[in-house]
């Protein structure tokens, strides 16, 4: 009888549904000790990543060079030198050049009418070079050289 009334203890403990039992605490303590650890797992995955884009400036320079693709494409290209790119669009004259200033050298677009917006920046050395129907943009950061290819209609 002792046995039987045990049973029926446990029983009404487990199926009260008043409130919380200890066995549902426990599951969201651990669910929630769960979550924390795998947002914690995450968060050091991530943060390489972070680092490695912030240093390289990959991807800013992967974004100037489709940029820079879509632009050209609907222009008419004048003149590629070194250090600069002399086009018009809608006829008004357009520049994107390389220029020196206190961060270091930066990519600058500008046009005739003045002003200027920058493209890239906080780099060490970058040129412009053409061969066949290509345009080379060839950058340099914390000694990585980055080499961008766009096709170009002459």
């Amino acid at each position: 009888m002792n046995g039987e009334c045990d049973m029926r203890k446990l029983k009404k403990l487990l199926y009260n549904t008043k409130g919380f039992s200890m066995l549902d605490s426990l599951m969201g303590l651990f669910l929630n000790s769960l979550t924390i650890l795998l947002l914690t797992f995450l968060v050091q995955q991530i943060r390489p990543i972070q680092t490695h884009l912030t240093q390289s400036h990959s991807l800013t320079e992967h974004w100037f060079a489709i940029y820079l693709e879509r632009t050209l494409t609907d222009s008419d290209i004048e003149r590629i030198s070194s250090h600069r790119i002399v086009f018009s669009k809608d006829q008004q004259k357009n520049y994107i050049e390389f220029y020196q200033n206190n961060d270091g050298l930066m990519l600058r677009r500008r046009t005739n009418k003045g002003g200027h917006e920058v493209l890239l920046n906080h780099f060490d050395t970058g040129r412009f070079r053409v061969k066949q129907s290509v345009l080379f943009i060839e950058l340099e950061t914390n000694n990585k050289e980055s080499v961008y290819q766009i096709p170009i209609k002459k």
